[in-house]
């Protein structure tokens, strides 16, 4: 009983505390965490914002600074545009403006977790903030951490391993399983689009760009050919930015100049649209 007792009261004195200091949510130690955490962000917004980016992790490496305090993303780590669609097809609030990553990660399968954290009737953590994801002590302290020793690039030495393993994983061909696939993924992607298009939201198409070689490479090129002749036959705009050497931490994520060069590019584009 005494255990009951103590544990309860530990959870009350939490609580206080949150509620006091008026914390910011942390970070997650893991992807699955991370993602719980993105999605909870969503969930527990005050408005919905005037514009929103969702996609992949590719979309956390945008300069959020430039794209301004109207502008939200829901970037999910080895997720696709398919976890915002979902997410958004279950709010009852949606954003002026919605930017729909598509491009090789339509390729991924939906994890529904990640749509129930978000959009649940009910979650637990809609009573108590300190047992939401964003909001545990770990990941208040990594947060904290992250503040004061913001994550480095890597070596530039480890930066082109990175890359070329990436290229030789993606030197195969894109067999008929996996196209078919993509194909699922951009059918699904569309009708979630459509029906949000529907409730009022303007919808374009956005595909943060990766390092030239791994663009250029076998499979994502094949994978990235049939999302946009799929695309092409829908009256969606696909929003592409100019040429330009960009430059990536791994060959997916950019690079901060890179990030903030592409920001600048769509943050124009998003004052045309809204």
């Amino acid at each position: 009983m005494k255990i009951v007792i103590y544990t309860a009261l530990i959870f009350v004195v939490y609580q206080l505390l949150l509620w006091i200091s008026g914390a910011a949510p942390g970070q997650g130690r893991d992807n699955f965490e991370q993602n719980c955490i993105t999605a909870e962000n969503y969930r527990y917004l005050k408005k919905a914002p005037e514009v929103l980016i969702i996609g992949s992790s590719k979309t956390n490496f945008l300069d959020y600074h430039v794209l301004k305090d109207n502008v939200f993303h829901t970037g999910f780590g080895g997720q696709s545009c398919l976890i915002g669609l979902e997410i958004l097809s279950k709010s009852k609030v949606l954003p002026r403006l919605i930017c729909v990553e598509v491009g090789d990660t339509l390729q991924w399968p939906v994890e529904p977790r990640y749509v129930e954290v978000a959009s649940s009737p009910f979650e637990i953590g809609d009573v108590l903030s300190c047992l939401q994801h964003r909001y545990q002590p770990c990941a208040l302290l990594l947060g904290l951490y992250l503040q004061m020793f913001p994550r480095q690039l890597p070596p530039e030495d480890f930066r082109r391993y990175l890359i070329e393993i990436q290229q030789l994983e993606l030197s195969g061909e894109l067999d008929q399983r996996r196209r078919q696939k993509v194909l699922d993924g951009c059918v699904q992607a569309r009708a979630l689009m459509e029906e949000l298009r529907k409730r009022g939201a303007k919808i374009v198409m956005i595909d943060p760009p990766v390092e030239d070689s791994i663009a250029k490479s076998r499979y994502v090129s094949a994978v990235v050919r049939v999302v946009r002749e799929y695309f092409a036959k829908t009256d969606f705009q696909l929003l592409t930015p100019p040429p330009y050497d960009w430059q990536t931490r791994d060959g997916t994520h950019l690079k901060p100049e890179s990030g903030t060069h592409y920001s600048i590019w769509l943050q124009q584009n998003i004052q045309m649209l809204l």
